[in-house]
């Protein structure tokens, strides 16, 4: 699990930094093991997402047609990594993550086969209703859950291993499912499904960077170091108290320059920012 850094009212920013969350080392095979754990888990979650706003969507009226690209979500299976179980790996997720992952497995198996149930009955009748999904949507709801706690895990897991853009990428499919999860319908508007896609999901051409700037939300302030930047967003570490949702402005102090955007991901003195608009190619930002 992540340490909690503690912050002082005056703590410098440099002071903050030196307090990091304590780095994780893997061998080359834990690694490349946990990649594979974690591709996984991404891919049930952005099936998860996609089906449930699909089904979701058939409490809003008598009967839908689905689309014609809904097959290609169905789950698949995850596949079976030793090291996770009770091995090298085991260590680093909760009990609870490691209790349920055959129940997780289980109910994406069950998910896809009560998604081929309902797309039978679409063939059949041109459409279906909302008993018909209702059981689908119950598997895929549990089977969410399970994504939902596992990338949970892996955000902290990913973060002591620095890993920026993935921990971002989990959290936006951490926030899709719970928005499916709570009924809402985020990839499903006018009869269609539109797939899972962010600009944490979109790797971009990142700069690394050492700038001090100034992190604002309405009247609050607090001192920040800018690590990193692309077209779509920063890094920054410091002891910043804003949370995860919230809208800032970003306030470069060498150039005066300000950029607008919403906290996107955070752990610990470490956190993200997605731009409200994203830069152009040619920035000088981009440049350094």
């Amino acid at each position: 699990m992540i340490m909690q850094v503690s912050i002082e009212p005056n703590m410098s920013v440099q002071d903050a930094l030196d307090r990091r969350i304590p780095q994780i080392s893997l061998s080359e095979a834990d690694a490349a093991s946990l990649d594979l754990f974690a591709k996984d888990v991404k891919a049930a979650a952005i099936s998860c997402a996609n089906l449930l706003s699909c089904f979701n969507a058939v409490g809003l009226t008598k009967a839908l047609r689905l689309p014609v690209n809904i097959a290609q979500f169905a789950p698949i299976a995850l596949r079976p990594v030793p090291a996770l179980a009770s091995g090298s790996l085991s260590g680093l997720f909760s009990p609870a993550t490691r209790a349920g992952l055959k129940g997780f497995g289980l109910f994406l198996n069950y998910g896809r086969a009560e998604l081929e149930q309902v797309l039978t009955l679409h063939q059949r009748d041109g459409a279906v209703r909302k008993a018909d999904v209702a059981r689908a949507g119950d598997v895929l709801s549990t089977a969410a859950c399970f994504a939902k706690i596992t990338l949970r895990d892996l955000v902290a897991i990913y973060g002591r291993l620095f890993r920026d853009f993935d921990v971002a990428e989990m959290n936006y499919l951490a926030g899709l499912l719970d928005e499916v999860l709570q009924g809402k319908s985020p990839m499903f508007a006018d009869g269609r499904l539109t797939p899972v896609r962010s600009d944490f999901m979109i790797r971009e051409r990142r700069v690394e960077l050492y700038a001090e700037a100034m992190l604002i939300r309405t009247h609050e302030v607090e001192r920040v170091v800018v690590c990193n930047i692309s077209q779509g967003g920063l890094g920054f570490e410091g002891p910043s108290r804003f949370e995860m949702g919230q809208l800032v402005e970003i306030k470069l102090l060498a150039s005066g320059r300000s950029l607008d955007g919403r906290l996107a991901w955070r752990i610990g003195n470490r956190a993200g920012v997605a731009f409200a608009r994203p830069l152009h190619e040619t920035d000088p930002l981009l440049a350094v």
